[in-house]
This record gives C-alpha cells, sequence and structure tokens, in this order.
C-alpha cells in the first residue's frame, strides 16, 4: 500500500472510530432535531394549497384564426397578468363564500401556465382545505368569466362601427339609385354613377360579411380541465418532508458536533486510539486490574504476551523506561507485574522506581519478603532486584529524581539484566528526559478514558529526538472482561504487527543501548 492509500485508509478508519465513539452524542442531537421538527410541525400554522386547471378558448375576430395553433395566438405573460389582476380579484371577492378583500385573494393566488399559456393553473392558498379550494375555483371562474365579457364587449364596439359603416354605405347607395333615375339612358354621367354604386355595394358586401362573422364568433372562454375539488391538496409545512429534514439536519450537525468534541476531547478512549496516538503497537491489553503483585488469572496471562512481544525487541543488558500514565495517584501495578514476570522467564531484571520508593517496595512484599531487595523468581536462574532510590532533592543532585545513585545503578546492571525505570507521567518533565538518556527503549501504560492524547505524543516526540526506540503500549481496559476473551481476537490480531514492530526496533534498542553505555 503506497502513501496516498495509507493516508486514506487511515483517514476512513479515524472518521469511524469517531462516529462509534461518540454515537450517544450523535443520536441524541439527531433525535433533536427530529424532535424540533416534530414540535415546528405543531406550532406552525398550516396552509394549504388548492388547484385549478382552465383550457383556454382562443377569442379571435379573424376569420381565419383558427387555422393557427392556440398557443400562438395567446400571450402567456398577458393572460398572467390578467389571471392575477385586480379586476378579477375584485369579480373572485364578491364571492360570499370566501369573505376575503381583493387584496387577500392577490396575495393568495398564484398563476401558472404551460402549453403556451393554453392551459392556465390557478392556485390559492388559505387557511383551510375547503377555503382554498373555493378560492381556486372563484378565481378560475372570475377569470374566465372576465375574459368572455371583455370578448363581448370588443365584439360589440367592432359591430356598432360596423353598423355606422354600413348604415352610410345604404344611404350613399340610395342616393346613387335616385340620381341615376333622374338621368336620361344615354347620359355620359349616368356610367359613373353606375361605377360608384358598384363599389359601394362591394363594399358593403364586406362590411355585411365582417359584422356576420363577428356576430358568429364564440365567445366562451375556456373550459375548466379540473376544478379545485377534483386536484389535491398540497399541505404546508408537509409532515414528512419537515420531520425528513430535521432527521437529516439533526444527524449532519450531530457528525459535526461529534468531531469537535472529539477534538477538544483530549482524553483517549481505547487501545487503538493509544496504539494511534503513541505511534506503536499496543502490546497487550489488560483488564481492570485488582493491584494485586504479583498478577493473577487473565491479568497475568496478558502482561506475560506483553512481556514476550518486548523481549523479541530487546538485547542482553537492555535499560527500558516503562512510563505510567494510568494516572493513579502512583505507580499502577502494570509495570511492577511486567518487571515480576519478566523475572520469572529467567531473566535478571532489576527494577528502579524513583518516585516514592518506599511505598513501592512496600507492594513488593508478596514477592520480595518484607526485608529483600532481591530474589531469585525461577529455577532456570532469573531474579528481580528492587533499587530503592532515595527520593532526591534539588540541589547537589543532578535531577531530583534521577540521583547520582540512580544513575550509577543502571550504570552498573550486569551484562545479562534487564533494566526497568518506571516513572509516571506527574513526575518532573526534566527526570523523565534523563531517564530517556540513561536508557535505550521505552513503553508506554496507558489507560482508556484517562491517558491523554497530548502527553503520550510528548513522549513520543522526546523518544524520537533522544533516539530510544519506542517498543509499544500496555493498556488498561476496564471494558475488558476479567475471562480475558472480550477482545482476545482483536489482540490475537495485532500480534503480526507487533511482531514487524519489534523486528524493526530491536536494531534501534542494540545501537540506543551501546550509545548509553558509552
Amino acid at each position: 500500500m503506497d502513501g496516498a492509500e495509507k493516508g486514506t485508509s487511515l483517514g476512513i478508519e479515524v472518521f469511524a472510530h469517531v462516529l462509534l465513539r461518540q454515537w450517544r452524542l450523535i443520536a441524541l442531537v439527531t433525535v433533536v432535531g427530529l424532535l424540533a421538527s416534530a414540535a415546528y410541525l405543531v406550532l406552525a400554522p398550516r396552509e394549504y394549497t388548492a388547484s385549478t386547471t382552465v383550457n383556454l378558448t382562443v377569442i379571435s375576430t379573424e376569420p381565419f384564426a383558427g387555422r393557427s395553433a392556440p398557443s400562438s395566438l395567446l400571450d402567456e405573460q398577458e393572460e398572467k397578468a390578467i389571471a392575477q389582476s385586480f379586476v378579477v380579484a375584485s369579480r373572485a371577492a364578491e364571492d360570499q363564500g370566501l369573505g376575503m378583500s381583493a387584496q387577500e385573494i392577490r396575495r393568495a393566488s398564484t398563476v401558472s401556465t404551460s402549453s403556451g399559456a393554453a392551459v392556465v393553473t390557478v392556485n390559492f392558498t388559505a387557511n383551510s382545505a375547503e377555503r382554498a379550494a373555493a378560492g381556486a375555483d372563484a378565481v378560475a371562474g372570475a377569470y374566465l368569466s372576465f375574459r368572455q365579457e371583455r370578448a363581448e364587449e370588443r365584439i360589440t364596439q367592432l359591430v356598432e362601427g360596423l353598423d355606422g359603416r354600413i348604415e352610410e354605405l345604404t344611404e350613399q347607395i340610395v342616393e346613387i339609385d335616385g340620381e341615376l333615375g333622374q338621368l336620361d339612358a344615354d347620359s355620359s354621367s349616368r356610367a359613373q354613377l353606375a361605377s360608384e354604386r358598384e363599389q359601394r355595394e362591394t363594399e358593403l358586401t364586406n362590411f355585411l360579411g365582417q359584422r356576420n362573422g363577428l356576430q358568429g364568433v364564440d365567445t366562451a372562454p375556456g373550459v375548466v380541465l379540473s376544478s379545485a375539488a377534483d386536484s389535491s391538496v398540497d399541505v404546508a409545512p408537509s409532515a414528512r418532508m419537515t420531520l425528513l429534514t430535521g432527521l437529516a439536519a439533526g444527524l449532519v450537525l450531530g457528525v459535526l458536533v461529534a468531531f469537535v468534541r472529539d477534538l477538544r476531547d483530549r482524553r483517549l478512549r481505547s487501545a487503538d486510539e493509544l496504539g494511534r496516538a503513541f505511534g506503536a503497537p499496543v502490546l497487550s491489553e489488560v483488564g481492570e486490574a485488582d493491584g494485586a503483585i504479583p498478577a493473577r488469572g487473565a491479568d497475568a496471562d496478558a502482561l506475560r504476551v506483553a512481556r514476550e512481544r518486548i523481549l523479541v525487541s530487546l538485547g542482553a543488558g537492555a535499560t527500558v523506561l516503562v512510563v505510567d500514565a494510568c494516572h493513579e495517584g502512583q505507580v499502577s501495578s502494570l509495570p511492577l507485574n511486567l518487571a515480576v514476570l519478566t523475572a520469572q522467564a529467567g531473566i535478571d531484571v532489576q527494577l528502579i522506581t524513583p518516585e516514592e520508593s518506599s511505598r513501592t517496595r512496600s507492594r513488593l512484599d508478596d514477592v520480595l519478603g518484607p526485608d529483600r531487595d532481591d530474589v531469585e523468581m525461577s529455577s532456570s536462574g532469573g531474579s528481580l532486584t528492587f533499587f530503592g532510590a532515595t527520593d532526591g532533592h534539588v540541589g547537589a543532585q543532578a535531577d531530583p529524581l534521577l540521583t547520582a545513585q540512580t544513575a550509577r545503578a543502571i550504570r552498573e546492571a550486569g551484562e545479562r539484566t534487564i533494566t526497568f525505570v518506571v516513572l509516571t507521567m506527574e513526575a518532573y518533565h526534566g527526570s523523565i528526559l534523563a531517564a530517556l538518556r540513561h536508557t535505550s527503549a521505552v513503553i508506554l501504560v496507558g489507560r482508556e478514558r484517562a491517558t491523554t492524547r497530548a502527553e503520550i505524543r510528548w513522549l513520543r516526540d522526546e523518544a524520537d529526538a533522544m533516539g530510544a526506540a519506542v517498543l509499544g503500549t500496555i493498556v488498561t481496559s476496564p471494558r475488558k472482561s476479567s475471562s480475558g476473551h472480550a477482545r482476545g481476537r482483536k489482540v490475537r490480531s495485532r500480534r503480526a504487527e507487533s511482531a514487524r514492530h519489534s523486528r524493526s526496533t530491536s536494531q534501534q534498542v542494540v545501537s540506543a543501548a551501546t550509545s548509553a553505555v558509552s
């Protein structure tokens, strides 16, 4: 896998991890969004929109207009303006069932057209389905009525104009006939008057045809294709859309809040997070330890797993800094039990705990006995030696915890002795850096929901800067069952990764150990 693919995989893994980690928060915000949308549905006023659709009839005074398509004879903008005009609204307001003024009707109605204005749809919005349906039908009826009346008025005006012209032509023809009766048959003026009479008759015939055409025009404004009662009534806000919008908005907001909270939360909540933040494999997961030394049952088995993975990387005479970030107010039992179990494997182990040495020594009474600081731990020769480092004081000492006696004990350890220097994360940072200078490798002991990202990243950066090999982390998981099987498969899946990491760091450990000794 190349760098780009690895980065993409890690990004998806982190995204999925945040969602799983903050799922309760995401679910809560999503439910809040859903409840908010439900409350909006309850509190927001309902609006009902009914529609009436009409098909307009072309009213034309042109005798051959019917041969053209109706859409070419209707002006879309003109028809919309008429349907939304104050005149139409006033006509609709005369419907006693509405009880609305013309201004209110205009605000409540909208008009849309299709098929080149041949089909007009009147939409009407009201606070009830009945009022919306009545309003849509009233506006559509007023619109058709206005179209018809206006057409009839125009036809009447044109017919009246033609009637006046016809009357004039008829009078002219009568006059011409009177003059023709007074002239001799061979009179030169007779031919001229006959020609004028023929011209007047032609005009009269034309005007009579126009009048007859106008009087035969169909002034029907159109037909109602679907009344408001026949159409579905739209309700706003829509319950389905509002609830889906609230659900989606709550989910998106929940994810955003989850990521913001995850960025602000310094605590690491799982072994995977600790391993990822430390940049090293998880050596083992241990359940909620009971503090017993030596460890028993599943806790002992989990620490033996960590021991074997550590020993793969450690050479003879190695010195390991174990940083306890469990924040229990003292050194937890995990690093102490790790030293005990390592000695039980037949390896000489020196355990150094610079912080509160006397208190830590009393916790090892069941292993060392009350009066000794070293003991044989196995028949194969492994031993455990406790170095009771005296709490230092700033002054003659180079460091308040890593005193001259402690540094001497590290240097004078046997060539086959593994030295564990145990410090808590609450120790002076200078003391931790001094311990890194004297050791060849570092192990982190962390606790879910207690160890923070910032502190272990600081430790990792300082270890890299000083050339100390980072072996991995041992994690205390409160959720891990006492039987040790709750996450067994997941732990076993990390073995290959841990083994690869161990082989890659073994050379670093040897190099760091050589540098520390020299």
